[in-house]
């Protein structure tokens, strides 16, 4: 089915597969608006982008880890940078697969069970901030890693799950 893209600041991203969300369960995006929680939530999210190139075995792996701390040598800050901007709009579109996980009883088991749904999700907003992006090298690493990325970030699921169930506080906490 064709879905219509929406404006979110000046990026084009799809929105995500569930649409509905009730306010009351946008409790990670509220946390994101304070300033203080949105430093150690962005702080948490580069560990884990680090811990899941980290964790990667064989060959792939040591390349990954070899691409990492070259861009984390020439441009100090980049990732921390991009996963700050990103991050509301990621957690906008992972919320809705969360929210119908607590409809269902286990927010974490839903999205690792629609890991591909949650994923393709995800990868919309990344490839909206590339598509509005300049810098060349930046773009041609996205786009040389972005064939395998649907794969890569679906089996990262569980630890993306962790990570939203460690920053979202339970409904009417935040606000």
């Amino acid at each position: 089915p064709h879905r219509t893209l929406l404006l979110v600041g000046r990026h084009r991203i799809l929105p995500p597969s569930t649409t509905t969300i009730s306010e009351s369960a946008m409790s990670l995006v509220k946390a994101l608006g304070n300033g203080s929680q949105r430093s150690v939530i962005a702080a948490d999210a580069v560990a884990q982008a680090e811990a899941a190139v980290r964790s990667r075995p064989g060959f792939g792996g040591v390349s990954a880890q070899l691409g990492f701390e070259t861009i984390n040598r020439l441009r100090p800050g980049f990732l921390e940078r991009h996963v700050h901007a990103m991050l509301p709009d990621m957690a906008r579109a992972v919320e809705p697969h969360w929210e119908a996980g607590r409809s269902a009883g286990g927010e974490r088991a839903h999205l690792v069970a629609n890991a591909h749904v949650v994923t393709k999700d995800l990868l919309a907003v990344a490839d909206a901030y590339v598509a509005d992006a300049t810098d060349r090298k930046a773009i041609a690493v996205y786009n040389q890693l972005r064939p395998r990325a649907t794969r890569r970030i679906a089996e990262q699921m569980p630890r993306i799950a962790e990570f939203f169930e460690r920053h979202t506080p339970p409904t009417g906490l935040v606000g």
